[in-house]
C-alpha cells in the first residue's frame, strides 16, 4: 500500500472574558487563539496505531468495523470515531493508519500553562482525518463534529476551547442549547452538523495589538475540578447576578476590542473582574490565588489591571495596562520577581506604524 500522509494544526486557547458564565449557556465569552497548539499527522496504513509526544510507547488500541477503542485516552478515541462514523454515513470505506499527536502547549511534561489541550487535540485529529477522506468542512462544521465527539465523556465543557481551536482566531462565543442537542443527538451526523444549533454563536473578532500581557502564575490549575466545585452554586441568586453582570460587560468589551479602544477595554475588564471577585466571595472557591494577588500588587503602580483567565486557581492571568510604556515597566518588575511572560504565545498582530 502506498503511504499517504496528511497533517493538521489546531491552536490552544486563552479566555479573555466570560469565564464560568459561558458554561451556563446564558452569557458569551471572548476567547483568543494561541500561536502554539497541536500538530497531528495521519499516515494511511493497513492497521490502526496512535502515538503522541507525551507518551513514549503509544496507546493500546483495538479496532472493529472502522471504530477504535483506546481505554487510556477517551478523548483521542472519540475524536477518531466521530469522523469514522461520519465517513460510514457518507458510505466511505473506513481508513486505517498511524496517528501521531504533537503538542507544543505545555512548558514541560510537568508544568502546564493552561492554554488548553483537549479542544486542540480533538480538533486537530478531526481536521487531519477529514483531509484524509478528501472532505472539505467549514470551521463551524469542524466545531460541531468536535462537540459531538466530546458529548459522552466531556459533557461538562462549554466547548469554547473547541470553537477557538476550530476557528483559529479571536472569537466571541455563546454555547448551544444543551437540551436541543440532546433531543436530536440520535440524528445522523450529516444532519446535525448542517443544522442550525439554537443559541450557538461564534463570531470572529478582529485581532489588534494591545498593551496586555499573559503571565504564568507558576502553578497549574485543574479547570475541570474548579467547574465541578462551582456546580452547587449555579442555582444561587449570586450566581444569577454574576451571569447578568458578565453579560452586560462582554458585548461592550468585544466592541472595544474591535474598535481598538484600550480605555474601554480596561473599563469593561474591570467590570468583569468585580463580578468574578463577587463570585469568589460568595462561593468561597479560590479563583484568584495569593500569587495572583501578588501579581496584581506588582502592576498596580503602573495602573495595571489583573484579570483572571479561564477558571482561575492557577495557570495564566492577563495584565492590562493603559499604554505600552506602563506595560514594559510592569512586565520588567514581574520578570524580576520570577514570573514568566507569555506574550509570544498569544496571537496578536504587531501595532500598525502610522
Amino acid at each position: 500500500m502506498k503511504n499517504n500522509q496528511w497533517s493538521a494544526f489546531a491552536p490552544g486557547k486563552v479566555y479573555f472574558g466570560g469565564e464560568y458564565a459561558v458554561v451556563s449557556g446564558q452569557s458569551s465569552a471572548i476567547i483568543f487563539n494561541t500561536t502554539v497548539g497541536v500538530n497531528t499527522t495521519f499516515t494511511q496504513e493497513d492497521t490502526w496505531s496512535v502515538t503522541s509526544s507525551q507518551q513514549t510507547f503509544g496507546y493500546e488500541l483495538t479496532h472493529h468495523q472502522g471504530l477504535v477503542a483506546i481505554p487510556s485516552n477517551l478523548l483521542v478515541q472519540d475524536a477518531i470515531n466521530v469522523v469514522q462514523r461520519y465517513a460510514q454515513q457518507l458510505e466511505f470505506d473506513c481508513l486505517k493508519g498511524h496517528l501521531h499527536i504533537e503538542s507544543s502547549l505545555d512548558y514541560s511534561a510537568t508544568i502546564k500553562y493552561g492554554l488548553g489541550s483537549s479542544g486542540a487535540v480533538c480538533v486537530s485529529i478531526i481536521k487531519v482525518l477529514i483531509q484524509a477522506y478528501g472532505l472539505e468542512l467549514s470551521p463551524l462544521e469542524i466545531y460541531k463534529l468536535a462537540v459531538l465527539a466530546q458529548l459522552e465523556h466531556f459533557s461538562y465543557s462549554s466547548h469554547g476551547d473547541v470553537a477557538a481551536s476550530a476557528y483559529n482566531t479571536w472569537i466571541i462565543y455563546n454555547k448551544y442549547d444543551d437540551t436541543w442537542l440532546y433531543q436530536h443527538i440520535h440524528k445522523d451526523i450529516e444532519w446535525l452538523i448542517h443544522h442550525v444549533w439554537p443559541n450557538l454563536r461564534i463570531d470572529v473578532i478582529k485581532a489588534h495589538h494591545f498593551p496586555i500581557s499573559l503571565v504564568f502564575t507558576g502553578s497549574s490549575a485543574d479547570s475541570q475540578e474548579l467547574v465541578r466545585k462551582m456546580k452547587p452554586h449555579l442555582t444561587k441568586p449570586y450566581y444569577s447576578l454574576f451571569i447578568e453582570s458578565t453579560k452586560q460587560s462582554i458585548e461592550p468589551l468585544s466592541h472595544a476590542i474591535d474598535q481598538d479602544c484600550m480605555n474601554n477595554i480596561l473599563k469593561h475588564a474591570k467590570s468583569l473582574t468585580r463580578a468574578m471577585d463577587m463570585l469568589q466571595r460568595n462561593t468561597k472557591i479560590e479563583i484568584k490565588t495569593p500569587v495572583m494577588e501578588r501579581i496584581s500588587e506588582i502592576i498596580e503602580p503602573f495602573n495595571g489591571l489583573l484579570k483572571v483567565s479561564g477558571a482561575g486557581g492557577g495557570d495564566c492571568v492577563w495584565c492590562l495596562y493603559p499604554d505600552v510604556l506602563a506595560q514594559q515597566m510592569g512586565n520588567d518588575v514581574l520578570i524580576q520577581e520570577g514570573f514568566v511572560i507569555l506574550d509570544d504565545l498569544v496571537h496578536m498582530p504587531n501595532k500598525e506604524r502610522v
